[in-house]
């Protein structure tokens, strides 16, 4: 995948409210998906849907812990958004 498909598929996953809300929801942070909805007014299966989207686009990342996983936001994401974008503008 080249850097504008990359780019992309970034956008495609940002382009939902709820997906925003995640994000935000998670910045600075490491939490596990029930910390994560007590935030959102959606159920666990639509989160589920939207962790998904995320992790497919690389804007979140796993880590295991025990039986479960913590989310974070990929910090390589974040930084090929801003160099992406400061490229374009």
């Amino acid at each position: 995948m080249n850097d504008d498909e990359k780019f992309l598929s970034m956008m495609r996953a940002l382009s939902d409210p709820n997906r925003l809300s995640i994000l935000r929801i998670l910045k600075g942070k490491r939490l596990c998906s029930c910390q994560i909805l007590k935030d959102m007014d959606i159920s666990q299966p639509t989160l589920s849907h939207h962790m998904s989207i995320l992790l497919d686009a690389g804007l979140v990342k796993t880590i295991p812990t025990g039986r479960w996983y913590d989310y974070e936001i990929d910090e390589d994401a974040r930084a090929f958004l801003e160099s992406y974008i400061g490229k374009v503008f």
